[in-house]
C-alpha cells in the first residue's frame, strides 16, 4: 500500500513519481517490507537515553541476482559476498567486504533508506531505476539474466514514457547495449565505482533489453 498525506490540490507529484510509473502503476517490491530480526532486540533495549532507528528490509528476485533495501548487516540478508550499498539520499555508494558490517547515517529527518546489490558474474551490481524507491520492481524491471557475458535487463516503459536512467556499480565502466532502444553517454565515477545511462525506447516501443558488459580489451 502507499498513501500520501498532502493537502488535497496540493499533493507533490515529484513525490509521488518515485513510488509509481507515469502511467500510475506502482512499482513494488517482491515481499512486503518487515522489521529484521535485530530490530526487535534493539527496540526492547531502547531507553529515552538511548533511542534506536528501525531497521527493516524487503527485496526484489531477478534469477541469481537480488536487490534488497535497509540493511546494515548484509551477511545477515544472504549476501555473504562483497557488497555494494547505495545511500538513495545521498546518491552515493559504499563498497562493502565479504562478511564485512555497513554503518549509515540517518540524513536530518532521522531517516535512511539504503539499497544493497552484489556483483554477479557479469561484475555488475545492478540498482535498476534511479528515480524510484523499488528500483527494481518487476513493474519497472520485469526479468534481470545476469552471466559471465553480461547482465541484460527487461525494462518497462509506462504510458507516455520514453526514458529511464538505469544505474548500479562495478570494478569498471560497463560497456552498454540496447534491444528496442538507445543508450546515451554512460557515466562511471571511478572512485565510488557508480555508473549511470539513460535508455531511450524506439519509437513506438514500451519494452527495452539493456545489457551491460565488460568492455572490450
Amino acid at each position: 500500500m502507499v498513501g500520501f498525506g498532502d493537502k488535497m490540490g496540493a499533493e507533490s507529484t515529484a513525490n509521488l513519481a518515485m513510488a509509481a510509473r507515469a502511467d500510475g502503476v506502482l512499482v513494488k517490491p517482491d515481499v512486503p517490507i518487515v522489521p529484521v530480526d535485530s530490530a526487535y532486540l534493539a527496540e526492547a533495549r531502547e531507553t529515552p537515553e538511548t533511542p534506536v532507528a528501525l531497521v527493516a528490509s524487503t527485496y526484489t528476485d531477478g534469477d541469481d541476482t537480488r536487490v534488497k533495501t535497509v540493511k546494515f548487516q548484509p551477511g545477515e540478508l544472504g549476501m555473504g559476498g562483497p557488497v555494494y550499498v547505495y545511500d538513495y539520499f545521498s546518491g552515493r555508494a559504499t563498497h562493502v567486504a565479504a562478511r564485512s558490517a555497513f554503518a549509515g547515517d540517518l540524513n536530518a529527518d532521522r531517516i535512511g533508506f539504503y539499497v544493497v546489490a552484489s556483483p554477479g558474474k557479469s561484475g555488475v551490481a545492478f540498482l535498476g531505476d534511479a528515480g524510484k524507491f523499488v528500483s527494481t520492481g518487476k513493474q519497472r524491471i520485469s526479468s534481470m539474466k545476469d552471466s559471465t557475458a553480461g547482465l541484460s535487463v527487461t525494462v518497462i516503459l509506462g504510458a507516455g514514457e520514453s526514458l529511464v536512467r538505469l544505474h548500479g556499480c562495478a570494478e569498471f565502466a560497463p560497456s552498454v547495449s540496447v534491444k528496442g532502444g538507445t543508450a546515451g553517454k554512460a557515466t562511471y565515477n571511478a572512485i565510488t565505482k557508480q555508473f549511470a545511462v539513460d535508455v531511450r525506447a524506439a519509437a513506438g516501443q514500451r519494452v527495452m533489453t539493456v545489457t551491460f558488459s565488460r568492455p572490450s580489451i
